[in-house]
């Protein structure tokens, strides 16, 4: 996956944390997406948007099934 554009910043409103990342993630040109499943770590995670947001970019890039894990969940 590829970011394109400036992180949200952790205080930022929810509507911006749910928005920001969806046009700024996208599958990086000429990179293959695995034939099976794939497993998506993020290290610290909030809202879990960005997670959702990538997955389904996996997906329709031809991920059969995207297994999300995260490391630490914050409030």
């Amino acid at each position: 996956l590829e970011h394109r554009g400036v992180a949200t910043r952790a205080q930022a409103a929810s509507s911006a944390r749910v928005t920001d990342p969806l046009p700024a993630l996208s599958l990086r040109p000429g990179v293959e997406v695995p034939s099976g499943p794939v497993l998506l770590v993020d290290d610290v995670a909030r809202t879990q948007w960005t997670l959702t947001v990538a997955a389904a970019v996996l997906r329709a890039g031809g991920a059969p099934a995207v297994l999300p894990l995260v490391v630490q969940r914050l409030p």
